[in-house]
């Protein structure tokens, strides 16, 4: 996502990458990917627990 959004999609007016866009994408790219990444871990996790909890009670 990070080279897609950056090079192409979110690319700047004058076409010209400079090293302080390039490493503000993919800071920001990083922090959204790790979000992302715990809260679809955080929710499975509880999707999980459930399904074990109710297998339990069976």
């Amino acid at each position: 996502m990070f080279l897609i959004m950056t090079f192409f999609v979110n690319k700047p007016d004058d076409a010209q990458w400079s090293p302080i866009f390039i490493l503000i994408s993919a800071v920001i790219w990083a922090l959204g990917g790790l979000a992302f990444g715990y809260f679809v871990w955080r929710s499975t996790e509880r999707a999980y627990k459930k399904a074990l909890a109710e297998r339990q009670d069976a």
